[in-house]
């Protein structure tokens, strides 16, 4: 008794043999002396062949699980087998069925092919560190106003334009607040 397991769905099989084998594509070309002999030689995998009964309690059920095979067949959906093999990471190449004498069931003969799953390697670039800038200080100038002071006197002492110190102060020409903080530079 075996089954093949696709997501949570189970299929019993009734095995009446398993096969399995190696294959390996090997170059039929001629090879360099001294080079990797494992860059003229490819590992296909082995498959596995399993004969055996798909039996169920009436002859619906046993055709849907066939069904459930064959979708996993049409889909490529990863199955695992266990009988006397285990397989886990397969897919159904082939299968097919043949009926006989029996009313809740058929014979069914099916191959499966292992997946090798290739393992990438993600390497982050690692960042070089990033030194903090360091924070320049503000060249601004500040002054405390006196009386008699106004944005005319504080362009002509310091250079900057009046639209400037308007912008910068918000306080209209003629009300310039007496002992308040005024950026000039």
């Amino acid at each position: 008794m075996a089954y093949i397991q696709i997501g949570k769905t189970k299929v019993q099989i009734v095995n009446t043999s398993e096969n399995d084998g190696s294959d390996a594509n090997v170059s039929q070309y001629p090879v360099e002396s001294g080079a990797p002999i494992t860059d003229n030689m490819m590992y296909m995998g082995g498959q596995v062949t399993i004969s055996g009964l798909l039996l169920a309690d009436s002859s619906s059920k046993a055709e849907q699980a066939y069904k459930t095979l064959v979708d996993s067949q049409k889909n490529v959906n990863w199955i695992t087998y266990r009988g006397r093999i285990y397989l886990k990471d397969a897919v159904i190449q082939s299968i097919s069925r043949s009926y006989a004498t029996y009313e809740n069931g058929f014979d069914v003969s099916i191959t499966l092919q292992p997946m090798r799953l290739a393992k990438s390697v993600w390497e982050k670039i690692p960042q070089p560190p990033v030194a903090k800038q360091p924070v320049k200080p503000s060249s601004a100038v500040y002054v405390t106003v006196q009386p008699g002071n106004t944005y005319w006197g504080w362009w002509m002492q310091y250079g900057t334009a009046i639209q400037t110190l308007r912008d910068w102060n918000k306080w209209p020409d003629r009300f310039i607040p007496i002992g308040a903080r005024a950026r000039v530079k």
